[in-house]
């Protein structure tokens, strides 16, 4: 079972930032909401802030961070399945990075999507790279300018 609430963080100049402690198997995350609210208004029991027709962005975005948090924590934690702590604590990491793409307001699939254009972007240059070595190593075994028998590890 996982369970989250906010909770103020230090007040300055009557408002607060509200963080979030999301515990699920043994686990505990605290992490940043990213939103600031006005201390007088926030009801701490309703999770809230009041009256909800002034605060409805605030109150829409902690709505969202229940929903993603209990979404992550299905996907990731199917019923019934025992995992070992080191399973969970490999879950926990993948579920703050998450979050943080969350808050950023960035799409992962975009971010994965250059990071692999990226990488075989590299990939080809060095495999392009290393078909000239062997061609041109083959072209000198294949006149006779050297042996095999000198060649090492290219």
């Amino acid at each position: 079972m996982a369970s989250l609430i906010f909770y103020p963080d230090k007040e300055k100049n009557g408002k607060a930032l509200l963080l979030i402690s999301f515990t699920f198997n043994h686990k505990r995350l605290r992490l940043s909401s990213g939103v600031h609210v006005l201390v007088s208004k926030w009801d701490q029991e309703a999770q809230k802030v009041k009256p909800v027709k002034d605060f409805a962005d605030e109150n829409k975005r902690l709505r969202e961070t229940v929903n993603f948090f209990l979404d992550k924590y299905d996907e990731l934690f199917p019923m019934g399945i025992k995992i070992s702590e080191e399973e969970v604590n490999r879950k926990a990491a993948i579920m703050t990075e998450a979050f943080k793409v969350f808050t950023s307001g960035k799409d992962l699939s975009t971010r994965s999507v250059k990071l692999i254009w990226t990488i075989t972007m590299v990939l080809k240059t060095t495999l392009k790279n290393l078909r000239k070595k062997i061609h041109s190593v083959s072209i000198l075994i294949l006149s006779g300018k050297i042996s095999t028998s000198s060649l090492s590890i290219i």
